[in-house]
């Protein structure tokens, strides 16, 4: 499908911010109707940020710790499977209110600042941790995904809300 400036229309132009100020200028918007239009493409790329995290908290993190947390045990210097089963039901928890968060705009900033200062909790036990070889080495990982997710957050949650 073809929109109004000559390109396709969809999932494909989502992010693409220029595509908007042109889109904007070439219908006469005003700077501030423009910069609406854009803001737009944050809440949209916001919406998406907060489904991917709401899965992967569910899917990597809590479910795992509850139902495999033996397997938990090699990477940890001491393991309580009771702890970890409550750890993977906060981090479902914490997935749903990143899903609920997508699906209202109307909470989505307020969701997605929770969540930044969430992950940037989570990156400095995982550092704690790692210096005091509490954790092996794959908490790297973890600290990577939590600061991406965190910068992204943050980030997006910053853009005003575009009205409706």
């Amino acid at each position: 499908m073809r929109g109004s400036c000559g390109h396709t229309t969809g999932m494909d132009h989502s992010f693409d911010h220029n595509h908007r100020r042109r889109a904007g200028a070439k219908a006469g918007l005003s700077a501030a109707a423009a910069a609406a239009l854009e803001r737009s493409g944050a809440d949209e790329a916001l919406r998406r940020t907060l489904n991917t995290a709401g899965w992967l908290e569910i899917a990597l993190f809590g479910l795992p710790l509850i139902f495999a947390g033996r397997r938990v045990a090699r990477y940890v210097r001491e393991h309580d499977p009771h702890i970890y089963k409550e750890y993977g039901v906060a981090r479902i928890v914490m997935g749903l209110a990143f899903l609920l968060g997508a699906r209202h705009p109307e909470d989505r900033r307020t969701i997605a600042r929770i969540g930044s200062v969430f992950y940037g909790c989570n990156i400095i036990v995982s550092v704690i941790d790692l210096a005091l070889a509490n954790v092996a080495h794959v908490e790297l990982a973890v600290v990577a995904l939590s600061s991406a997710l965190s910068a992204a957050l943050g980030r997006l949650s910053a853009y005003p809300r575009t009205p409706r």
